[in-house]
């Protein structure tokens, strides 16, 4: 928290954040989240917030959004699996369909043709 409290200059803030709390995502994730860390400390800074009650507020902001990144994560998995099962289920079916079509058009081809008699 004290290298925290050092840096004035937003860049430099920054930069110690994506130290301290490891923030390493692609843009305009990792700019996203940047922007809630720093926000969070002028916030604090602004309210005249003790290092313990700033390092609180941080520490709540970073496991509030790993539980979200998580539970992203395990939603997406979860949708991904139910895709598959569905996937496969609606393969399953239409293979059967194919089948049952080339079963009838064998038969049709096998059976003799009808004989048509012309009526005088």
């Amino acid at each position: 928290m004290e290298e925290i409290d050092k840096m004035q200059s937003i860049p430099d803030l920054e930069s110690i954040i994506c130290s301290v709390f490891g923030v390493d995502l692609p843009e305009p994730k990792r700019g996203v989240l940047l922007e809630l860390y720093v926000q969070a400390v002028l916030f604090c800074r602004e309210r005249s917030f003790k290092k313990e009650q700033t390092s609180a507020l941080l520490s709540i902001i970073k496991s509030i959004h790993e539980t979200n990144i998580g539970s992203r994560s395990e939603l997406k998995s979860l949708i991904e699996k139910e895709v598959r099962e569905q996937m496969s289920l609606v393969s399953g079916q239409l293979d059967q369909q194919m089948k049952e079509i080339v079963d009838q058009h064998s038969r049709v081809q096998k059976s003799p043709p009808l004989n048509h008699r012309a009526k005088k």
